[in-house]
């Protein structure tokens, strides 16, 4: 059910559509200096959605201050990109939300689905970021507030997609790309 989602065009333009709000947000407060923001886009080569083009989805939005002497650069949260993460986020959902752990078959399914090789060492790194990372992070916290229930740390990213509502796949994987990049959180105070 989740991996038609790798293979949906219409689901990376919902992500894009996300990611324009939250840089238009950011833009909107400008540099901590009071300086205006410039765009200052990039390109990224994200791995795992084999195919499927979506115009504009591979720009990952930043700004640059135009303030001189600042010039700071901000890029804004994704819902897209998870950080610095080569792959794009849906997949570290999906790739870390196995039930059971990380074996040689999974593995193998998932570069499959991706079309792209990936190490066991890469899910496990994963794994481990969502179910020891996260929960000491600062932003874990304010998300826990969130949550009607108790979250089992040791199953995410699967007790988070049991957990949240929504009649699809993509409405479930969205709202955890939500909250992972701050999107929901910031909506919800």
């Amino acid at each position: 059910m989740y991996h038609a989602l790798l293979e949906d065009p219409r689901f990376l333009a919902v992500l894009l559509g996300m990611d324009l709000e939250l840089a238009a947000a950011a833009r909107a407060a400008g540099c901590d200096c009071g300086g205006r923001l410039h765009q200052g886009n990039f390109a990224r080569k994200p791995r795992g959605v084999p195919g499927v083009r979506v115009e504009g989805a591979e720009i990952r939005l930043s700004f640059c201050c135009g303030r001189e002497g600042c010039r700071k650069r901000m890029t804004p949260a994704s819902v897209r990109f998870l950080g610095r993460r080569v792959y794009w986020g849906v997949v570290v959902v999906l790739g870390a939300a196995f039930e059971g752990g990380v074996t040689a078959n999974r593995v193998r399914g998932l570069a499959e689905l991706i079309g792209y090789p990936i190490d066991r060492r890469t899910l496990r790194r994963w794994v481990s970021w969502w179910r020891e990372g996260l929960p000491k992070g600062r932003i874990w916290k304010v998300m826990k507030g969130l949550f009607s229930r108790r979250v089992e740390t040791g199953r995410l990213p699967l007790s988070l997609l049991e957990m949240m509502a929504g009649p699809d796949a993509a409405t479930k994987v969205t709202g955890v790309l939500e909250l992972v990049s701050g999107r929901r959180i910031d909506r919800a105070m």
